[in-house]
């Protein structure tokens, strides 16, 4: 007669989300694997869109990591604080840790155009656009002032020298 305790495999898929994760908080073990494969795909997926372009697999993965890491930090406390108002409040949740993750992520890269690249184009073309529209815009405003005694000729130094 065998009396070593019988191990009762559960079905994780027929249990609800939030069903699957207070199971997972009192008892661990299996179940954690369960809700991981089942949320893996959101979390990935929101990563992606987050990172668009900047997306590569690596990346992608070490986000889904890190999304993970912050959401099991100090005894999970943070999923322990879902609020199950909805049946989708878990997802929600999950989704919105890893998209503030691909976030991070973006603010800490360097950026790969440099800053004078942004400030000044850099087709000679649209420099010369560029200062043609500045002159009209001084000009504008300097034809704002016709009105004050000797307009004329100040105008006429200003562009002179200008």
């Amino acid at each position: 007669m065998n009396l070593a305790p019988r191990q009762i495999s559960m079905d994780y898929e027929a249990l609800s989300i939030s069903d699957l994760l207070k199971l997972c908080l009192e008892s661990g073990g299996e179940a954690w694997a369960a809700f991981i494969g089942r949320i893996q795909g959101a979390v990935a997926g929101k990563i992606i869109r987050t990172l668009g372009k900047m997306a590569d697999p690596h990346t992608v993965d070490d986000l889904v990591q890190e999304t993970w890491l912050k959401i099991f930090r100090d005894d999970c406390a943070a999923l322990r604080r879902i609020r199950d108002e909805h049946q989708n409040s878990i997802y929600d949740y999950v989704t919105t840790a890893a998209r503030r993750t691909a976030l991070d992520y973006i603010d800490r890269r360097e950026p790969d155009i440099p800053l004078d690249e942004l400030v000044e184009p850099t087709n000679s073309r649209w420099r010369e656009v560029d200062k043609s529209l500045r002159w009209k815009e001084v000009d504008v405003c300097l034809r704002k002032l016709s009105q004050e005694p000797q307009f004329e000729r100040d105008y006429l130094i200003f562009w002179r020298y200008y």
